[in-house]
């Protein structure tokens, strides 16, 4: 198995033993690893945008009281969740 299927599992079965249940994902062929972890061991939702994604995982997070993960490409990508943040 590839060495980073292999740390993206051990990633996101340690987010899931700490209670986190769902993942927002914005696909892209970097985040190829995590995406595959997170279909396999979380409920999955996919969201194309990145800032959709970001207020989807808040509205997620905010009904369940539960933390959600959100997965994007690398680059600028993952800039596109700061409005959610704040």
């Amino acid at each position: 198995m590839n060495p980073n299927v292999i740390a993206s599992f051990a990633l996101i079965s340690s987010l899931a033993q700490k209670g986190v249940k769902t993942a927002v994902i914005s696909p892209g062929s970097r985040s190829t690893p995590l995406a595959y972890a997170v279909n396999k061991l979380l409920d999955v939702l996919v969201v194309i945008d990145e800032r959709d994604a970001g207020f989807c995982a808040l509205g997620i997070a905010e009904s369940t009281k539960k933390p959600v993960v959100v997965i994007t490409t690398s680059g600028s990508a993952p800039t596109h969740l700061f409005p959610s943040v704040t």
